[in-house]
C-alpha cells in the first residue's frame, strides 16, 4: 500500500539471493509497481560502508512479525526515521523498544491502518516542499535521540553493567 500510495517510493532491500530477487520481482510487477521501484543491495564489505549508505534512506519500516532488530540500530544510528507496529511476540516487539529508549515513541503505530498511515505520510512530506518541515522535525528527532536518548548512552549502558557486576560479587 505505501508503495502505491508514494509515487516516487521503491522498496530497498538487502538481498543477494537471485530465487528472491525473481519472486519479489514478479510480485512487484503483477501488482502494476514494476520492477524499478525494487533495489536489492548486497552486503556492504564494512560497517563503516553499511553505515554511510544507510544515510541515503529516507525512511524504514520494521516488519511487524519479525522486528528488524540489527537492522533497526543500523538505521537509528544512522538517523532515519523508522515505523513500526509491534505485536504480541517479543521478536516483534524489539524496534518498538528501540524508539522508545531513543525518544520517539510517536513512530510506534497501534494497528496496520496506523502503519500504513504513518509510513505515507513521512514519506509523502519528505518528498513535498512544503510538508518537507514535518519530515525534518522526525528525522531530527530521531538524529537528537542518537546523543540525547538512553539508546545509544554507551556510558550510563557501561556504567549500569558496573553497578551489576559490583552488587553480584558483594553477594
Amino acid at each position: 500500500a505505501v508503495l502505491r500510495d508514494v509515487p516516487q517510493s521503491v522498496l530497498w532491500l538487502r538481498s543477494e539471493s537471485p530465487e528472491a530477487h525473481q519472486a519479489i520481482l514478479a510480485v512487484a510487477n503483477s501488482s502494476g509497481l514494476g520492477e524499478q521501484r525494487v533495489v536489492f543491495a548486497e552486503w556492504a564489505p564494512t560497517t563503516a560502508q553499511h553505515l554511510e549508505r544507510s544515510v541515503l534512506g529516507t525512511l524504514s519500516l520494521d516488519t511487524p512479525l519479525y522486528s528488524s532488530m540489527t537492522t533497526a540500530c543500523d538505521i537509528l544510528w544512522a538517523g532515519v526515521p523508522l515505523v513500526t507496529h509491534p505485536r504480541l511476540k517479543m521478536v516483534s516487539r524489539l524496534a518498538a523498544s528501540l524508539l522508545t529508549a531513543l525518544g520517539v515513541p510517536s513512530l510506534i503505530a497501534r494497528t496496520m491502518d496506523e502503519y500504513a498511515y504513518f509510513a505515507a505520510v513521512l514519506a509523502l512530506s519528505s518528498q513535498a516542499e512544503r510538508d518537507h518541515r514535518m519530515y525534518a522535525n522526525v528525522r531530527g528527532a530521531v538524529s537528537k535521540g542518537r546523543t540525547k536518548g538512553k539508546l545509544f548512552d554507551m556510558k550510563a549502558r557501561v556504567e549500569g553493567i558496573e553497578r551489576g557486576v559490583r552488587a553480584a560479587w558483594e553477594l
